[in-house]
């Protein structure tokens, strides 16, 4: 397959996670996974499973995120075999709420995603999520919010 063809897969694939967070539907979020995915949040909290990964995201967006707006965009993408390929997201979170309903400062991450191709679409087989250094850590630290996090 032409890589170009490729490339325009994954950012079909980044452009679907973005709107389905925003619309907060964690059904569609969780049908981006593959069925026996990995996902390991910022927080170090380690789901395995989409149905572990969905039940997060229900979680997650009935309460700090129920309002957050997330952007994502592809900075690296690297195909590896016809099936498999390596796509590095970059993100800025915004609308997170923390204890008390408290609106958190906005926030920068990196997501690296391990894709596998099956016969319809490429999906997330294994998902690392990482705040950038320079993402607010003292306000996060203050706020205790790391076991909220995506």
């Amino acid at each position: 397959m032409e890589e170009r063809v490729i490339l325009d897969q994954f950012e079909l694939l980044v452009a679907r996670f973005e709107a389905a967070w925003n619309c907060h539907d964690t059904r569609e979020l969780a049908s981006l996974f593959a069925v026996d995915a990995e996902f390991v949040n910022v927080a170090g909290l380690w789901w395995r499973g989409r149905d572990q990964i969905e039940a997060a995201l229900v979680r997650y967006h009935a309460s700090a995120y129920k309002s957050s707006v997330l952007s994502v965009r592809i900075s690296t993408a690297k195909v590896l075999s016809p099936e498999m390929a390596l796509v590095i997201c970059q993100w800025d979170l915004v609308g997170q709420r923390g204890a008390g309903g408290v609106l958190c400062p906005p926030e920068q991450g990196v997501l690296s995603w391990m894709l596998t191709r099956n016969i319809d679409n490429w999906q997330v087989s294994v998902s690392q999520n990482t705040y950038k250094l320079d993402s607010n850590p003292q306000e996060r630290r203050d706020s205790n919010q790391l076991g909220a996090a995506f």
